[in-house]
């Protein structure tokens, strides 16, 4: 008898280690939308953009997480001009681009009242890789040619996470949340910093 008792003790206990183990690691998956602000020669240019990302966090101590998020942006087509190679041709004819931007951010959170629950504030860096590729440009002798190469620009820096996650089952959540980020670098071709403004929806998976 005390053998059996000692066996299902056991096999408890070895139960809510796999249940506890199972509290302190997620994924998620988001949507994002990211209005943004960047400041070129004292002027701001106003976007947007809509994305997706995917995170891994992982619970360090009690109501703190550390994280790894991969995220991908689409802005919105753009139109800039060409002037032209001959100095008496005034008139200058718009092409379009397309943007796309890639971040990765190492994320720090502090849950409330709850592990992985509940609301969070937070603090995270980034590095950026803007993807820049011309589309529908003209085709006129007296401008400059535009081909289908890509350029790329890269950069670093810092922002600020908020939001609430709530469950739907004792493995699944749902979290709303804002992340506003400065980026200071080159990553336009401007001296100023790229603000980043981004909301978004996610599902987490609890493992």
């Amino acid at each position: 008898m005390f053998k059996y008792l000692s066996t299902k003790i056991t096999l408890l206990a070895l139960l809510s280690a796999v249940t506890l183990s199972a509290q302190i690691k997620q994924f998620s998956l988001s949507g994002t939308y990211a209005p943004f602000i960047n400041t070129i020669n004292a002027t701001e240019i106003n976007n947007s953009a809509v994305g997706v990302s995917l995170e891994y966090e992982y619970k360090s101590l009690k109501h703190v997480s550390f994280g790894i998020e991969v995220d991908w942006q689409k802005y919105d087509s753009e139109e800039v001009y060409l002037k032209s190679n001959q100095p008496s041709n005034l008139l200058m004819l718009y092409y379009t681009i397309e943007r796309n931007q890639f971040n990765l951010r190492p994320i720090f959170r502090y849950y409330w009242k709850e592990d992985l629950k509940g609301f969070y504030v937070g603090a995270f860096g980034v590095y950026s890789t803007l993807i820049a590729l011309p589309k529908e440009s003209p085709d006129v002798s007296s401008y400059p040619t535009k081909t289908s190469k890509s350029a790329y620009k890269s950069a670093a820096g810092l922002g600020l996470t908020y939001g609430y996650r709530f469950n739907l089952t004792p493995r699944f959540k749902v979290s709303a949340f804002g992340n506003h980020q400065i980026v200071l670098s080159d990553l336009y071709d401007d001296d100023g910093a790229h603000q980043d403004h981004q909301f978004g929806l996610g599902f987490s998976w609890m493992f």
